[in-house]
């Protein structure tokens, strides 16, 4: 009688051994794929916000670009008459009202020895500003009808702290000056941020050069002031930007750590113009997030290993009753 206890009891535990490692795959392989769809799910949401800001910073640009092409379109007609110039650009001064929507400051007339000579704010310049050291100047005045980014300033006539561009106008293929204009930082950072939806994400917007643009997240945004020390990124956005520099535009550049110190983000070049865009997840909710979707997850995998078990309980049975 003992030997057939001990017989049974041997049996009891081999299968139940048996059950336990099936339970153990199965709880590993769906720890997995929770690790897996909770990554993909912060990943997709910090890549379509970051494309998203790339879509209305290309729109803004792009439209701003095709009003300096309508712009030169009527100087080139009289391109020494400053006059006739200070009038083509009071007319497509941007009014007040529309300033918080189209981000441009103010459109200026470059002559062919890089100076500024008519301004929309000062009209015809009894002093001309001299951009010959602009790094956007010295590419428009080689490449006739490009439009051209440069690293942000403090504008010589608007006063802000902008994104400037120019557009190189050539005559008979001779260089006859650049139509200037300068996107406020301010502005810029204030119509991406009424476009967001996760609070959870703080969006870096990087110039090809590391210089920090602004930066924002839903309701809130700051340019960056170049008189204070705001140039630092954060340790993690620097090393972000180091890497993605050196890709190609067709490159993405994702950090993804689910350990000790969880942290997301995400890195991306603008494809039309020299900007990177660098997305991180905040911490403290990524690490609320992941508890929750933990919390869920294990009440599941807990559900499936009962079900299963009692499945191959049920199989086993079934099978022995039909012996």
């Amino acid at each position: 009688m003992k030997l057939i206890s001990e017989k049974l009891n041997k049996l009891f535990f081999h299968k139940l051994s048996k059950y336990f490692f099936v339970s153990i795959i199965i709880a590993i392989s769906y720890w997995i794929a929770v690790i897996y769809s909770f990554e993909n799910s912060i990943s997709k949401t910090m890549i379509i916000e970051s494309k998203n800001i790339e879509d209305i910073i290309t729109k803004k640009m792009n439209h701003t670009k095709k009003v300096m092409e309508l712009m030169i379109s009527e100087i080139i007609k009289n391109p020494q008459d400053t006059e006739s110039i200070d009038k083509i650009l009071q007319n497509y001064q941007t009014k007040p009202q529309f300033r918080s929507s189209m981000s441009w400051t103010i459109f200026s007339w470059t002559n062919n020895d890089n100076q500024i000579i008519v301004d929309t704010k000062y009209r015809i310049m009894k002093k001309p500003f001299d951009l010959s050291n602009r790094d956007y100047i010295k590419k428009s005045s080689k490449n006739p009808g490009k439009f051209f980014i440069g690293e942000p300033v403090y504008g010589s006539t608007s006063k802000k702290w902008m994104i400037p561009g120019g557009i190189g106008v050539f005559l008979n293929k001779e260089y006859i000056g650049s139509i200037t204009i300068g996107f406020e930082i301010e502005i810029l950072a204030d119509i991406v941020k009424r476009e967001l939806s996760d609070s959870n994400i703080t969006f870096y917007f990087i110039s090809s050069e590391g210089r920090p643009i602004f930066y924002t997240k839903l309701n809130e945004a700051k340019a960056c002031n170049y008189f204070d020390n705001a140039l630092m990124l954060p340790d993690q956005i620097g090393y972000a930007y180091e890497n993605i520099k050196h890709f190609s535009k067709e490159d993405k550049f994702l950090i993804k750590i689910f350990g000790k110190r969880r942290n997301a983000i995400y890195a991306m070049k603008t494809e039309e113009y020299p900007f990177v865009i660098i997305a991180q997840y905040d911490k403290n909710a990524l690490e609320k997030q992941f508890s929750k979707y933990l919390i869920k997850s294990l009440k599941l995998a807990f559900l499936l290993v009962m079900i299963t078990i009692m499945g191959i309980i049920s199989y086993k049975s079934f099978k022995n009753e039909r012996k």
